[in-house]
C-alpha cells in the first residue's frame, strides 16, 4: 500500500553529510583541517584496520612531499581518537626529552597530572623512558603521530639512517615494546626506514592519485572550471596526481580568462616549484653517473611499463636500481590488482625535466 509506505520514493535526494571529528592535530600544519577530506577510502580502510586490531602496532606513510601523507594520517588520527585514543602529535625532529615532555604535556592537557612530578624527579633519561613505557604507554590507548619523519634521518647517509643515535636508540625500544600493548604509532616519512623491518614497523608507499581521482579533485576544485575535460586529461600528463601539485595549480589559475598558453606557463611554474619542494635534484644526486643513466633512460616512456621493459635499459642489479629509485619517489609503481602485475614510470614532473635538462 503506497500510503503505508516507510520510504517516499518520489522525494528529492538528500546528500549525505559526512560529520568531521574536531581537530586533535595542534601544530595547524594539515590542509583537510580546514578544507575537509576527499578519497584515500581504500589506504583508511587497510590503516585503521591494522591499527585497531594491532596488526601493525607501528605504522609509517611513506611517498614524496606533496602526495597526502600528513593529511591521510591525520585523518587516521582523528578517527582513532573518536574510538578513544590518546593522541600524542610531535612534528619534524625529535629527541628523547621531546619525547617525554610531549607526552607528559599531553596527559595533563587530559587532566591527568599525576606522572609529571614522577618524571621530574628521574635525572637519567632512560629511567624516564621506561617510566613512560611501563606507566603510560603501557596502562592506555595511546596514539604517537610522528609527522614529517624525514627530519630525523641523516641527509649525509641518503636519508638511510637517523642522525640523533640517542633518539635511534629510545625509537627502537619504543618499537620492540609497543607490540605488547594497545598503544599505536603513526608516522609519515618521505624516504622508507631501511635499517627496520616490517615486524617493527609496517612501512607501505602512498600512491599517487590516479588520473580519474586526480579529475574529480580537479572537478571539485571551482578554479579548474575554465579547463575543458580534454585540457584536464593534458594537466595530469604534465603533473601527474600529487595532490599539492593539483592545490598550487589551482591556486594560479584564481585570474579570470586565462588562455591555455598561459594556463601552460602556470602548469611549468608549479612543476619547476614541485621539483624544489621534493628534492629532486639533491635525490637525483645521490644516483651514481650508472644509475642517473638509467633513469635518464627509463625516462623516454611516456605510459606505465612492466619490468621487462625496464630490464632493457640494465643488464643486471634491476631489482636493487629500481628498490633505490622507489624509495627516493624518482619513479613509482602501480599495481595491477586483475592481471596481478607492477607497472613502473618516471614522474612526469621529473620526466619532462629530464628531457629538457639531458
Amino acid at each position: 500500500d503506497s500510503n503505508c509506505a516507510l520510504v517516499d520514493w518520489k522525494a528529492p535526494l538528500k546528500p549525505i553529510e559526512e560529520k568531521s571529528p574536531a581537530s586533535v592535530i595542534l601544530y595547524g600544519k594539515v590542509s583537510h583541517l580546514k578544507t575537509g577530506f576527499r578519497g584515500r577510502r581504500k589506504e583508511q580502510r587497510d590503516y585503521l584496520r591494522r591499527l585497531r586490531q594491532g596488526e601493525s602496532a607501528a605504522l609509517c606513510i611513506t611517498g614524496s612531499g606533496g602526495i597526502g601523507k600528513s593529511t591521510l594520517a591525520s585523518r587516521l588520527t582523528d578517527r582513532l581518537h573518536g574510538s578513544g585514543y590518546m593522541i600524542v602529535p610531535l612534528y619534524g625532529e625529535i629527541t628523547p626529552d621531546r619525547f617525554i615532555e610531549k607526552t607528559i604535556s599531553t596527559l595533563v592537557t587530559y587532566k591527568e597530572k599525576e606522572h609529571r612530578e614522577e618524571v621530574k624527579s628521574l635525572v637519567d633519561y632512560e629511567d624516564r623512558i621506561a617510566y613512560v613505557l611501563s606507566n603510560i604507554i603501557g596502562t592506555r590507548d595511546m596514539l604517537y603521530l610522528f609527522d614529517n619523519f624525514e627530519d630525523n634521518l641523516e641527509k649525509s647517509t641518503g636519508y638511510k639512517t637517523l642522525k640523533n643515535p640517542f633518539w635511534e636508540e629510545t625509537f627502537k625500544n619504543l618499537l620492540e615494546q609497543i607490540k605488547h600493548t594497545n598503544s599505536r604509532i603513526l608516522i609519515t616519512c618521505r624516504y622508507r626506514i631501511e635499517s627496520l623491518s616490517d615486524d617493527l614497523l609496517y612501512q607501505r608507499p602512498l600512491k599517487e592519485l590516479s588520473e580519474g581521482e586526480a579529475r574529480k579533485l580537479m572537478e571539485f576544485n571551482t578554479e579548474f572550471k575554465s579547463i575543458s575535460p580534454a585540457k584536464l586529461k593534458e594537466v595530469y600528463q604534465f603533473i601527474g596526481g600529487n595532490p599539492k601539485a593539483i592545490g598550487d595549480l589551482g591556486k594560479l589559475l584564481s585570474e579570470p580568462m586565462l588562455s591555455w598558453d598561459e594556463v601552460k606557463e602556470k602548469l611549468k611554474q608549479v612543476a619547476k616549484n614541485m621539483r624544489e619542494f621534493t628534492l629532486f635534484e639533491e635525490l637525483y644526486n645521490f644516483l651514481t653517473e650508472a644509475e642517473q643513466d638509467f633513469f635518464r633512460r627509463i625516462s623516454v616512456y611516456q605510459a606505465p611499463v612492466e619490468i621487462e621493459a625496464l630490464s632493457i635499459q640494465i643488464p643486471s642489479d634491476l631489482t636493487a636500481l629500481i628498490n633505490k629509485l622507489l624509495r627516493y619517489s624518482l619513479v613509482q609503481a602501480y599495481d595491477d590488482t586483475v592481471f596481478t602485475k607492477t607497472y613502473y614510470q618516471v614522474h612526469p614532473l621529473n620526466r619532462n625535466h629530464i628531457k629538457e635538462t639531458w
